[in-house]
């Protein structure tokens, strides 16, 4: 969503449980070292935060393509090292937004939620050291590398009187840990995002939920998976950059590295907006006005504080720009494809949403005849992505489906993604829960 804050969309906990193996250090390190890879994940729901755990152990054999396969749902995953320290290092909102955003000088929504994680998981990982939390007005970090709080970390940072750190003085400051290191990136800052090479080729691994670092340009793209192959580089995980925290980018990554053929990628890939279109058209038909549903969504924190940044479909088509390159297409950006808006165009730019609101009501006879023209069809409207990679073809937008169809069926905030490949043939592998 190109003008809000970055958000989680809205989703169920997930649990699993931990396992240490034997891989090989991606570090650069020359001995074999028993580590192990686990993720955590949040999902914010209206009016709550539930936060989850989900523990992946993966044999990465110094492969940096499983960076594909890690997940981080606006919180982290982390390498663990037995025996030796990792350095955990959150960023929040860096520059980004203005500092009264959440409450005075302490980590956003997001990283706040991770931060109290961590701490509820510290006995069962004491490796992990939190060494740096920064955001745009206030930095904590520990000079010598002690592990900071992670039960005052919020008091720490409101009394932190440390000047705050360019992304290159971080850069310096994390180089000189004397263990590993996993930078956490949960802003949407797209100067964030440009860093990660920078932190890569130093052999720091980079998790993060910040759609732009992988959906902006291809040569940024590019940039940062060629410095996570190179000698020594770190690993990258964003598997929560697509459906929060269901297994998307790892089951793509997956049929990918195993040699199935890709044929085709469609679902619904927005909580809010598949929210929005359950309750606007029910597969029992009525529903309410589709400025009605709008508001409702909005009230119930299904939305942005501006819903146009979620009927304008950038966010689906960031989601769509990473399948698609995962997929092995070189799909320049989420602009270079028909994205379809919702907003009507005389609305693009009033003043606020308040305004937006109030007016919309006056455009609800275009969605409504498209919700009669579905239903005289025995159907039901959806906004949906596409990718079809025979033809190089990826769109998003609004499309009918029988009343069977699983797209149609889908209930409340459920997000579902369909993978039709050589090996599944027309029965598609689908994913499908909150996300």
């Amino acid at each position: 969503m190109a003008a809000a804050p970055n958000r989680l969309d809205h989703g169920e906990s997930i649990d699993s449980t931990s396992k240490t193996m034997a891989i090989e250090p991606p570090y650069g390190a020359a001995n074999r070292t028993q580590m192990s890879l686990f993720q955590v994940d949040d999902q914010i729901r209206p009016q709550a935060v539930s936060p989850a755990h989900f523990i992946q152990p993966l044999d990465l054999n110094n492969d940096p393509k499983v960076g594909h396969q890690g997940a981080a749902s606006g919180g982290t995953t982390a390498i663990v090292p037995i025996g030796d320290p990792l350095y955990v290092t959150p960023l929040d909102r860096l520059s980004e937004e203005p500092a009264d955003i959440d409450c005075p000088f302490c980590v956003g929504g997001v990283g706040k939620c991770f931060l109290n994680q961590l701490n509820s998981l510290k006995h069962r990982y004491p490796q992990i050291s939190l060494a740096l939390i920064a955001r745009s007005s206030k930095i904590l970090f520990s000079e010598d590398f002690r592990p900071l709080s992670l039960s005052s970390w919020e008091t720490d940072l409101a009394a932190s009187t440390q000047p705050v750190l360019s992304l290159s003085d971080i850069l310096s400051y994390l180089r000189n840990a004397p263990g590993p290191v996993v930078l956490v990136d949960n802003t949407s800052n797209q100067d964030v995002a440009e860093a990660y090479p920078m932190f890569l080729k130093q052999g720091i691994s980079v998790v993060t939920p910040n759609k732009k670092a992988c959906s902006s340009s291809y040569a940024l793209w590019d940039d940062i998976f060629t410095a996570a192959r190179g000698k020594g580089g770190g690993m990258v995980y964003h598997e929560s950059s697509v459906g929060a925290g269901l297994p998307v980018i790892s089951t793509l990554n997956d049929l990918v590295e195993t040699g199935d053929e890709v044929h085709k990628i469609e679902g619904v890939f927005s909580g809010t907006m598949s929210f929005l279109f359950n309750s606007f058209a029910p597969l029992g038909g009525g529903g309410g006005k589709f400025s009605e549903e709008v508001i409702k969504a909005k009230d119930l924190g299904y939305t942005e504080p501006d819903p146009r940044d979620d009927l304008n479909g950038l966010d689906v088509a960031r989601k769509l720009t990473i399948l698609a390159r995962i997929a092995g297409l070189k799909i320049e950006s989420p602009t270079s494809f028909p994205v379809q808006s919702l907003i009507p165009k005389d609305l693009e730019t009033v003043q606020s949403a308040d305004e937006f609101l109030a007016k919309l009501p006056d455009y609800d006879s275009a969605m409504e005849n498209t919700k009669r023209e579905a239903e005289k069809q025995g159907k039901v409207v959806r906004y949906v992505g596409s990718i079809d990679v025979r033809t190089n073809d990826v769109k998003v937008g609004l499309e009918t489906f029988d009343k069977a169809h699983p797209i149609a069926a889908l209930k409340g905030s459920d997000n579902i993604i369909s993978f039709y490949t050589k090996r599944y043939g027309a029965n598609a592998l689908i994913i499908q829960g909150a996300g």
